[in-house]
């Protein structure tokens, strides 16, 4: 007899009407990311040992010309990454939310380049013509000093 899960939270990026839902049974987290035609496209399952940027894609949308998505999964404790999205080096509105352990990333907008920091690795991804997955590229943290959240003192 399979046990009913714990709990299921979902989300709908506004832009590109992907749709994520978390599921968490006991100490199993896991994220299924879902097209608007109803089609899968991503399922993760959170892993203490794996962090960071889980998957990058371009997206059409209903309003606007693109949309490039962006998941990825934190530290247990650890701040939220940098999240960066330019166009032409300037800085683009973006949309940033949290489900359970797992980061999810949009914006809109013609060739866009995203910037992902979380102390430890930096992902970098442009949006080209195609929609799909985007190629990225990794490499050594380029923020100074280690995260630390902020605490407030009395």
């Amino acid at each position: 007899m399979a046990a009913a899960a714990d709990g299921l939270e979902v989300v709908r990026l506004g832009h590109a009407g992907i749709t994520a839902a978390l599921h968490a049974e006991g100490l199993r987290t896991s994220l299924e990311l879902f097209t608007p035609d109803g089609r899968m496209l991503l399922v993760a399952t959170h892993n203490p040992v794996h962090h960071g940027v889980r998957g990058i894609w371009a997206a059409t949308t209903p309003r606007k010309p693109r949309a490039l998505i962006a998941v990825g999964t934190l530290e247990h404790g650890a701040p939220l990454p940098l999240v960066r999205f330019t166009r032409r080096r300037r800085s683009v509105r973006a949309w940033l939310t949290c489900l359970g352990p797992f980061w999810l990333a949009e914006a809109t907008g013609r060739r866009l380049r995203l910037q992902v920091d979380d102390g430890h690795i930096a992902t970098t991804a442009t949006s080209g013509r195609a929609v799909g997955p985007v190629a990225v590229q990794q490499g050594p943290s380029e923020l100074t000093g280690p995260l630390f959240a902020v605490e407030e003192t009395s």
